[in-house]
């Protein structure tokens, strides 16, 4: 689970950066969640504000909340709604397939309007073959780009960038034309995605939304080394 800060529309120079602050974890068919107590993630996220998710206060040092997917499956479009296929498809989820809540989770983040929550999924594992869905981190750092020139299908690569001062980790998401986009999202930053892989990936623009000054960029991947072997998630 990640959180953000509100926009404070007084504070010119606020930087809002998205902190992991917990986990949802699913052993079993177990679901259960911990924050992410002690990481430098969530302690930033205390210093700008962040108390706890409402449903479970921080009481306990280490404390993990056990059968809690009823509590997070609320943050989920429900499928009775006429749109709900419309709203699968703009994940790039197949509609005819049958997914779990905690999967959708993972798929979709489970953002609402009242709050700045979100899923990520870490992408700690993938398979030969795997499709999966990233939104570009840092795209309000770039509004030199012309979004006039991105269109949906453009073929995108990813670029390690170890001279990063915040993150020697990082991953430039670079469009066709060779303009910067952003970054890959560093929660997502794993054995999976990481500097050694990047050629292991074909990936283009999904869907651009968000407005002037919050520009959004979703990127389609699909992963394609055979010789990792990992266990779906």
């Amino acid at each position: 689970m990640s959180w953000l800060p509100d926009l404070d529309l007084s504070n010119e120079t606020q930087s809002r950066t998205r902190r992991a602050v917990g986990e949802l974890q699913n052993v079993d068919g177990n679901i259960s969640f911990r924050y992410l107590r002690g990481t430098e993630s969530f302690d930033n996220a205390l210093a700008e504000g962040f108390e706890d998710y409402p449903a479970y206060p921080m009481t306990k040092t280490d404390m993990v909340f056990k059968n809690c997917m009823s509590i997070f499956s609320r943050r989920l479009v429900p499928n009775t709604r006429l749109d709900y296929k419309d709203h699968l498809n703009a994940y790039g989820i197949d509609h005819n397939g049958s997914y779990s809540d905690f999967h959708l989770l993972a798929l979709t983040g489970g953002r609402n309007s009242t709050d700045t929550f979100e899923f990520i999924n870490p992408l700690e594992e993938l398979s030969y073959g795997a499709v999966g869905l990233l939104e570009v981190a840092g795209v309000r750092h770039y509004q030199k780009v012309d979004f006039s020139n991105l269109s949906i299908g453009s073929a995108i690569s990813f670029e390690h960038e170890p001279e990063n001062t915040f993150d020697p980790n990082a991953i430039k998401v670079i469009a066709e034309n060779g303009v910067q986009l952003g970054w890959i999202n560093r929660i997502q930053i794993s054995a999976t995605i990481c500097a050694e892989n990047l050629n292991d990936f074909d990936a283009e623009i999904f869907r651009l939304n968000g407005r002037v000054g919050y520009r959004r960029i979703f990127v389609l991947f699909k992963f394609k080394n055979r010789s990792l072997s990992s266990s779906a998630a």
